[in-house]
Order: structure tokens, then C-alpha cells, then sequence
């Protein structure tokens, strides 16, 4: 791995790989690769292909027999199910946040335009037309002005 400004080496303990999963879908498995057992493992294959996989890896079927203990057990499952809410919750914070700036920044917007059409003496109405502010918003920018 490394870092990106400054190109120097972090690790050579890690290695990351991006898999397209569509694309992984598609073509044809060899299931003497490590790396597309444990991919078959984590999309759940048909039982015929999982056997063969179990056979082939006996660390995937020790992942197997885990997995199904965890999701046996109701406060493991309960733990994750709350676990994804909040991150689902933190998501839609993060996406109302996000909104909410830009509408903060939009009517900020308006308002710089307003000050500058009220400095070139345009009237009230043509103010009100071109920014969409309320006629109070607009007579109190302009007394904040003077």
C-alpha cells in the first residue's frame, strides 16, 4: 500500500483487491482460486457448489459452522440488525445535513444578490422579484445598510 501525495510505502503486509461482483457473476469460476471460494462463500451459492467449496477449504467451512452459531443466536443478530440501522441513520443525518447546507448557502445567495441590487438602487420590487425574499427580509437588509 501506499500513500497517495506523498508516494511513499505504508505496508507490503497488505494487499487490497477490488472485485466487480457483476462482473464476478458472470464469468466462469475456478474453484481452485482461494480468492473466488471465499467470493462464492460471501454471495451464498447453490448447495452443490458449496459442498464442493466446503471440500476444497476446510477454513471456509470452519466459517460456515460460525456464521450459522451467530446467526442462531438472537442478540448477535439483534446487535448487527441495530448496528446497520444506526449506520443507516447516521447516512440519512449525514444526507439532511448536507441538504441543509445548501439551502443555508442558496438563501445566503440570496441575500449577497439583494445587497448588491439595493447598492445599485434598484426598488424594493425588483429586488423582491429577482431574489425571491419576502419584502420584510428585503427592508431589513437594507436598513442593516445605512
Amino acid at each position: 500500500m501506499y500513500e497517495e501525495e506523498l508516494k511513499i510505502k505504508l505496508t507490503d503486509l497488505m494487499e487490497l483487491n477490488f472485485i466487480e461482483l457483476p462482473k464476478f457473476l458472470k464469468q466462469q469460476k475456478d474453484l481452485e482460486d482461494s480468492l473466488q471460494r471465499w467470493l462464492l462463500f460471501l454471495i451464498k451459492p447453490n448447495k452443490e457448489i458449496f459442498e464442493e467449496i466446503e471440500m476444497k477449504d476446510p477454513t471456509i467451512k470452519k466459517a460456515k459452522t460460525i456464521l450459522e452459531f451467530l446467526e442462531r443466536d438472537a442478540e448477535t443478530v439483534r446487535l448487527a440488525e441495530l448496528r446497520e440501522k444506526a449506520i443507516r441513520d447516521e447516512i440519512s443525518r449525514i444526507e439532511g445535513a448536507r441538504e441543509e447546507g445548501r439551502d443555508e448557502g442558496r438563501e445566503e445567495g440570496k441575500i449577497e444578490v439583494a445587497k448588491k441590487l439595493l447598492k445599485m438602487g434598484m426598488d424594493i420590487l425588483t429586488v423582491i422579484n429577482a431574489t425571491e425574499l419576502k419584502k420584510e427580509e428585503i427592508e431589513k437588509i437594507k436598513s442593516s445598510m445605512n
